[in-house]
């Protein structure tokens, strides 16, 4: 096993922790700033049941999160706001209650909330049965987002009355990830 001599460049004690030495090992080799310790991610769900109105593109504010490294998540706004940035992809999962009419519709939105000229990914799905909600998950292709770029979640349905959301991590959420620079 090498060992390692300390100096002015990283010690010894660097380079144990995983971490610190490939960073420290890409200052010494290239002369380029360490990379981020924290890969940009956030998670964030429904956690009590949402109401949609009858044919109104809605925004779903999703007030819980799970994970929110780079703060890309604001809890007075529900959507996420980027930081840093870079490639990301974004996935959500949409829980609908059950209805036998209308169609469903989810999309992730970029900088804007209006489905006509926002949308980075969407699904919809026709009619389901009464007693069996609907679930969709979509995901949008590898997005090169800038600073304070904004990823939003919008629904619509047209069931003919107000349709639920389900709740929690296992019901409704989005989640960006960013992949690199």
């Amino acid at each position: 096993m090498p060992t390692f001599t300390d100096s002015t460049v990283p010690t010894a004690a660097n380079l144990t922790s995983l971490v610190t030495g490939i960073s420290a090992l890409g200052v010494l080799a290239t002369g380029l700033a360490a990379t981020r310790q924290v890969i940009p991610v956030a998670s964030m769900y429904l956690n009590t049941t949402l109401a949609i109105p009858d044919t109104a593109d809605t925004i779903a504010s999703l007030p819980a999160v799970t994970i929110n490294e780079d703060n890309l998540w604001v809890p007075s706004v529900g959507h996420m706001t980027i930081q840093t940035a870079g490639i990301y992809i974004a996935y959500a999962q949409v829980n609908w209650d059950g209805n036998a009419t209308g169609i469903r519709a989810s999309h992730i939105l970029l900088n804007g909330t209006a489905v006509a000229n926002s949308v980075a990914a969407c699904v919809g799905n026709p009619v389901t049965t009464a007693g069996v909600g609907t679930c969709q998950a979509l995901i949008t292709p590898p997005m090169s987002l800038a600073h304070n770029a904004q990823v939003y979640l919008s629904v619509f349905q047209n069931t003919g009355a107000p349709l639920n959301l389900i709740p929690n991590e296992s019901g409704t959420s989005l989640t960006i990830l960013r992949l690199g620079a």
